[in-house]
């Protein structure tokens, strides 16, 4: 495993040349790895990594989080690169590392398959034109600062594992932030062994010369030896220890386990945990804060907590604090926070006073949970339940009217001056009541899909009542031409069951093939039927000679759709009725 030299002559912010791979020489065979102390250092040298994998024409794959990939965009247009155009021309392929671990994560480590179907289908694709490929990956470090160490080596053998069928060369990053214990030595020596070039942090790449990288190492050797050293004694002083010497060595060892246990369920919790002063700046911030809100500790601590409030509600962080003060607990306060990036998302706050061993109110905790979705979800289902709400209303409405009208259609019957009611009138008004049917059960699917059932397609009604009007032609004919058009509720069904009575008329009274045309014109809705018989006699009045269907059609024209009636005889032979009324949907 050589250690890379340095070859770049730009100088980090802080004026240390970091200890950098040769960008331009990448093999399809490398696999190496940097440690890094510092962010800056990690961009600089993954911009440097891209840029000289685009001056070669190579395609540059970026599996980063979304803070550092802002960052490397910033430093590669500050180089004179455009980013976005490289995107577009599929030269520069960035992927989110924490949304691309989530496709092939299988209870806690990744697994072979979907690794390779969806990273391996992603360097497959992009060598597809047979131009080399160097790929950057940072899902590994994301695996190790979750504490999932094994999850991390494992997916550094699937890296492996996809080099041999697959050509790319990759560069991997760990903050040596996250190997400060003596527990991570076997696992920082396994990561290495799973690299073919091992990048040390910033600190060693400062050193200028060799004498003082030999003096460094030695200086490190020392410090091993002395640790070796420490570890040894400490593991003989625990042998030694007895009774209640080695009960209070325990005690204290279990209370440092439960601290950092502590620390971590802090730091990994899903909500924000963030502590600030009475005066309102921000003291601690842990890895929910930053997953919520955008701002790494490192840019949030000192900072006002105002940072995360939108402008008209600043008002609230006094009011706050005056309670917070007084020694007041404020529970599940819901209100709105923004993030790093200007959106608003709903919370839900709690927030505590800490106090010191004497009692004294020294500052605050804050808790608060993301609920924008839960939020939303809510607002959805009010909208919904108004909804249905009208919908139910509208339905019962339209049941009290169509009961109503059945009701004046056995009046007709009865006041029709007959002892008895004929077959056929009887076979009439069961059609009617057919067709109501029908229609409400149009109205009960459109509540059902849509919530809502305002308007209807009369053109939609009319076609489901065909087939039971088709069941009376015999061996007549029915043409039908209908323009869509949508109508309210109440309109659309007095409409349809004209439509059918007009229809059951032509079939009883008239000769030859049917037709039915609905159109609209210049705000002007024409329901007509035309039938072939011998047409109306002379002098034809429909309020004289109305038999029960033509008193049922101008009841509902007038009463129902506010319409005109026409009868007119055709030139061509036949009869035509048409019910015209104004309407502009």
């Amino acid at each position: 495993m050589p250690i890379a030299g340095a070859t770049q002559n730009r100088v980090t912010q802080n004026g240390r040349l970091p200890a950098t791979f040769n960008w331009r020489n990448v093999s399809p065979s490398d696999h190496f790895v940097q440690f890094y102390e510092r962010d800056e250092t990690l961009v600089e040298s993954v911009c440097d990594f891209v840029m000289a994998g685009l001056h070669a024409g190579e395609c540059c794959i970026l599996i980063a989080s979304q803070i550092h990939q802002r960052e490397i965009d910033r430093a590669l247009a500050a180089n004179g690169f455009n980013p976005e155009a490289a995107r577009r021309q599929q030269n520069y392929v960035c992927l989110d590392a924490a949304e691309t671990l989530s496709q092939f994560m299988v209870e806690g480590l990744p697994d072979r398959k979907r690794f390779r179907d969806s990273v391996g289908s992603v360097i497959g694709q992009s060598g597809a034109r047979g131009r080399r490929i160097r790929a950057f990956g940072e899902m590994v470090a994301l695996l190790w600062s979750e504490g999932n160490h094994a999850g991390a080596i494992q997916l550094e053998q699937l890296w492996n594992e996809l080099a041999e069928t697959h050509s790319f060369g990759l560069f991997c990053a760990y903050s040596m932030n996250s190997f400060d214990s003596e527990a991570h030595a076997e696992s920082f020596s396994r990561i290495c062994e799973h690299h073919n070039h091992v990048i040390p942090g910033e600190s060693y790449g400062a050193l200028s010369c060799q004498e003082d990288r030999l003096r460094e190492i030695t200086i490190l050797q020392q410090k091993a030896k002395v640790l070796d050293h420490e570890i040894a004694r400490r593991i003989e002083i625990e042998r030694l220890l007895s009774g209640r010497e080695k009960e209070l060595s325990e005690s204290y060892d279990d209370a440092l386990v439960v601290k950092n246990r502590l620390a971590s369920i802090v730091d990994f919790s899903d909500d924000a945990i963030i502590g600030k002063t009475l005066d309102g700046i921000i003291t601690s911030w842990n890895g929910g804060a930053e997953r919520i809100f955008g701002w790494t500790a490192e840019e949030a601590i000192g900072k006002p907590k105002t940072i995360v409030f939108p402008p008209d509600l600043y008002h609230e962080e006094d009011a706050i604090l005056a309670k917070l003060r007084r020694g007041e607990r404020i529970d599940h306060f819901e209100s709105v926070r923004l993030t790093k990036d200007g959106r608003k998302i709903d919370v839900s706050l709690t927030l505590s006073p800490i106090k010191d061993g004497q009692g004294n109110i020294v500052g605050a905790s804050t808790i608060a949970r993301d609920i924008t979705e839960s939020k939303r979800h809510q607002r959805e289902l009010a909208t919904l339940n108004a909804r249905l709400k009208r919908s139910i209303t509208e339905t019962h409405h339209r049941v009290k009217n169509n009961l109503q009208l059945m009701g004046a259609l056995i009046d007709m019957q009865q006041q029709s001056g007959r002892g008895s009611v004929p077959m056929s009138d009887l076979l009439r008004l069961g059609q009617n009541i057919q067709a109501l049917a029908v229609i409400h059960d149009i109205l009960t699917q459109e509540a059902k899909e849509d919530g809502d059932t305002e308007c209807l397609s009369i053109k939609g009604v009319i076609e489901r009542l065909l087939p039971m009007l088709d069941g009376t032609l015999g061996k007549r004919r029915l043409m039908v031409d209908l323009d869509e058009i949508s109508m309210p509720g109440k309109l659309a069904t007095a409409l349809a069951l004209t439509a059918n009575e007009l229809v059951s008329n032509a079939i009883k009274h008239g000769d030859g093939d049917i037709t039915l045309t609905l159109n609209s014109c210049d705000g002007e809705v024409t329901l007509s039927v035309c039938d072939c018989g011998p047409g109306f006699p002379e002098g034809f009045d429909p309020e004289i000679s109305a038999n029960t269907g033509l008193e049922l059609i101008e009841s509902i024209a007038r009463y129902d759709l506010h319409a005109e009636t026409v009868y007119e005889n055709r030139k061509e032979g036949g009869a035509r009725v048409a019910v015209k009324l104004k309407y502009e949907s």
